[in-house]
């Protein structure tokens, strides 16, 4: 079989770069719960993007994509730390603190229980390896990654429950077990796993502070950081308890504009019921 030619090549490189830019609401998801957790999950989370020594990350000739990780993200950019030294860049270098836009990464990665989620250009490259040398890749990044030509978002548990299906005649034969689709608008229906079940511990702390409409120097409060994170079932309780919908960050951002951004539309859906319904709450 001959290799593919440098335009299906670069075709399918973009591609996996387009995949991961649509998709970068389920890393930052994952990456906004990992904070909160008292227990690291993750044993990998970072991003990669181009870089230049020009003002033109997409065009110039010698652009390099690099590795990033820490990273934080206020609804409009992100900081993070760069992880690989360039190999001919002269104006960025490994650990510097820099700042972008997910418009313009071109792939993003977690490991957790040591399996890999994301790596589209990853995947675009161990697809064009033999099978000796697709094991010499994945044995060097010490991870378990999925077959290259499938595409894995989040963990399956984090789906419901799999299918079984009986094969052969009269359903007489093997049990098969179908996962859930790791299609992306299947996954973005779900809420991260740590979400729903922190709904309850949510709504009692806030209960006894008042601190619900603090705004931090981004001007988030926790009611845009849940939109941002597509956890609705906590937007919904914020909301119940006194969250203003109106406030913006300083980018001029409500909660309803970062969802809509990040493409979680049942969040969409419940900050439009509450900006129809809301009223400001007496001054005590």
């Amino acid at each position: 079989m001959s290799s593919p030619t440098y335009p299906a090549r670069l075709e399918a490189l973009n591609k996996a770069i387009a995949k991961a830019q649509k998709s970068f609401s389920i890393f930052w998801r994952e990456l906004s719960w990992e904070y909160r957790r008292i227990v690291p999950g993750l044993e990998l989370a970072a991003i990669k993007a181009p870089f230049s020594d020009t003002d033109d990350r997409i065009n110039d000739d010698d652009v390099e994509h690099l590795w990033l990780n820490d990273v934080t993200f206020d609804g409009e950019t992100l900081q993070a730390n760069v992880l690989n030294s360039p190999n001919h860049l002269k104006s960025v270098k490994a650990s510097e603190r820099v700042t972008l836009t997910p418009d313009i990464i071109s792939d993003w990665i977690y490991a957790i229980s040591g399996k890999v989620y994301g790596g589209f250009t990853i995947n675009h490259i161990r697809s064009e390896l033999s099978p000796a040398e697709l094991k010499q890749h994945d044995t060097q990044w010490g991870l378990n990654f999925f077959p290259p030509e499938e595409d894995h978002f989040v963990p399956a548990d984090y789906l419901g429950t799999p299918k079984t299906l009986k094969t052969g005649l009269f359903g007489l034969g093997k049990v098969k077990v179908i996962e859930p689709s790791q299609s992306l608008d299947f996954v973005k229906s779900f809420e991260h796993p740590m979400a729903v079940n922190a709904v309850e511990s949510f709504s009692a702390q806030f209960k006894e502070l008042d601190s619900l409409n603090i705004q931090d120097e981004t001007g988030l409060t926790i009611l845009h950081s849940m939109a941002l994170a597509g956890a609705t079932g906590i937007v919904k309780a914020c909301l119940a308890l006194g969250a203003d919908p109106s406030l913006t960050t300083i980018y001029g951002a409500t909660a309803e504009d970062l969802a809509r951004k990040m493409g979680w539309s049942e969040t969409v859906n419940a900050l439009e019921v509450s900006k129809a319904n809301w009223t400001r709450p007496p001054e005590s």
